[in-house]
């Protein structure tokens, strides 16, 4: 055997050996998720503030995403967000307060958006009204000018958990990719790469009480937060009656 194919089969067996490592370190499938015990060591030992002592519950985004509400030693009633990345299970968020988010998997697809919330029960909330809203509006630019309708659709959710989660509805993710449609054949630069859409839409909600009166939230707003890594969210405005047409 020369040197040149003593070489060539070496490159092989070191690109082969690669091709494997790099397949083991990003794309190979989930190990077991942590049991409750480990998940307050990791929130405790990352975010300490946040002082877990009661694992509620451990959700399925997907195999690769997991949602952790959680109660502190204080009584605070937190959240925290997981994701496989690089061969291990990651804590990405924490948050010691329980409003609601969206949870962005992929941020250039509605579709896999999920709203997370986990509210004080002190707070009484009953019910969710959730809504995603554009403003009605008009945009110029060269001696021409846009009007933007107003957009409003709203989604019902009953609480029956101090915390929940909902996979963003299929109706609203249509809209929310028809409008990014649209938006790239506008001369006039509103919209950004990603889900950001113009500065007109946004989410909200309403929180109701069992008499049907909105809730105040005023133990679940309140606190402090970490997050690294490659974790993309939303913050969704609390809303009052005099805002929703």
């Amino acid at each position: 055997m020369n040197s040149k194919v003593i070489i060539f089969f070496l490159l092989a067996v070191a690109i082969g050996a690669s091709s494997i490592l790099v397949y083991w370190y990003y794309f190979s499938k989930p190990t077991a998720f942590p049991k409750s015990d480990q998940l307050v060591e990791k929130i405790q030992r990352v975010f300490p503030e946040a002082s877990p002592n009661v694992i509620q519950d451990t959700v399925t985004i997907d195999e690769r995403h997991r949602f952790v509400p959680f109660i502190s030693k204080e009584g605070k009633y937190g959240v925290s967000y997981w994701q496989w990345e690089q061969h291990k299970w990651k804590v990405v968020s924490i948050s010691t307060t329980g409003d609601i988010h969206v949870w962005k998997i992929d941020n250039n697809d509605p579709s896999t958006f999920y709203f997370i919330w986990n509210f004080h029960p002190d707070d009484r909330v009953n019910q969710l009204k959730l809504y995603l809203i554009r403003d009605r509006g008009y945009h110029g630019a060269n001696r021409e000018l846009w009007y933007e309708p107003r957009i409003q659709m709203e989604k019902l959710v009953e609480q029956k958990k101090s915390y929940g989660v909902l996979k963003m509805p299929a109706e609203w993710a249509s809209s929310m990719n028809g409008l990014l449609q649209v938006g790239s054949t506008e001369p006039t630069g509103l919209f950004n790469n990603g889900i950001t859409l113009n500065a007109g839409m946004y989410f909200g909600y309403i929180p109701y009480n069992k008499s049907g009166q909105e809730a105040r939230t005023i133990h679940s707003v309140n606190g402090s937060s970490f997050q690294m890594g490659n974790f993309d969210h939303e913050y969704v405005r609390q809303l009052s009656k005099p805002e929703i047409e």
